[in-house]
């Protein structure tokens, strides 16, 4: 479904889907992030978020956690670790705990 978006604007497409994690916090619910914990602002308190979220698709890629696992971890780490609370976010973790419940047994 993105591919045509992608084609048609690439830089467009990944500046409409990095704009969640990267938005102010002055512009919705703000949440206190990570890097507003240790001081950091901008890109660098926004790392460690994308270090941990970069380690689970390593891991997801390598096969040692199932995909479902992967989705609720990458999908967590956003939600705790973003300076904007989003409750949908939220919401969508328990079906993905179900899933990552039933990829396990597998």
């Amino acid at each position: 479904m993105s591919l045509p978006f992608l084609a048609w604007n690439a830089e467009g497409f990944a500046r409409s889907i990095l704009f969640s994690a990267t938005r102010d916090a002055d512009s919705h619910v703000p949440a206190l992030s990570f890097g507003e914990q240790v001081g950091l602002t901008g890109l660098p308190g926004r790392l460690p978020m994308l270090l941990l979220m970069g380690l689970v698709l390593v891991a997801a890629a390598r096969g040692e956690i199932g995909r479902y696992l992967a989705v609720l971890l990458v999908l967590a780490t956003f939600v705790d670790f973003n300076a904007v609370f989003y409750l949908q976010c939220v919401a969508w973790l328990i079906p993905f705990l179900v899933l990552a419940a039933l990829d396990s047994r597998r």
